[in-house]
């Protein structure tokens, strides 16, 4: 995580056009670890990497910046996934958590209606314009 925030960081004092970063850390200890203590300390970490580079550089602070915050799906105990993504047991052990339906999206000056994965695109694609 330190090193794609220290990346994210740099790029965006180079005030790019467009900056993505991509965190899959807290996806796979959800996998193995979902239920346990370690999971919401996972959470804090990449929350505060998430601040550091969302109001310590600024970034914010700037009205016309804008920001989406998207995860590909919420979590939730194995058993309880309406769609099994992986089998529950791997080669790296036992799943405890599995993909749930609702995913997490947090807006910040953005205009467009968001209701699925391809109107991200879509309102990137619109606040380009």
């Amino acid at each position: 995580m330190k090193t794609i925030t220290e990346k994210a960081k740099e790029l965006l004092g180079e005030n790019p056009d467009l900056l993505v970063s991509v965190y899959t850390l807290l996806d796979r200890v959800q996998h193995f670890h979902w239920g346990e203590d370690c999971v919401l300390e996972w959470y804090r970490k990449l929350e505060s990497k998430m601040g550091e580079i969302s109001y310590d550089t600024g970034f914010l602070e700037e009205k016309d910046n804008k920001l989406i915050v998207i995860s590909d799906y919420g979590f939730c105990s194995f058993s309880e996934a309406k769609v099994k993504t992986l089998p529950e047991q791997t080669a790296h052990g036992r799943l405890k958590g599995d993909h749930h339906e609702n995913a997490l999206l947090i807006t910040v000056n953005v205009d467009y209606e968001i209701d699925k994965p391809q109107d991200v695109f879509y309102a990137i694609l619109s606040a380009a314009r």
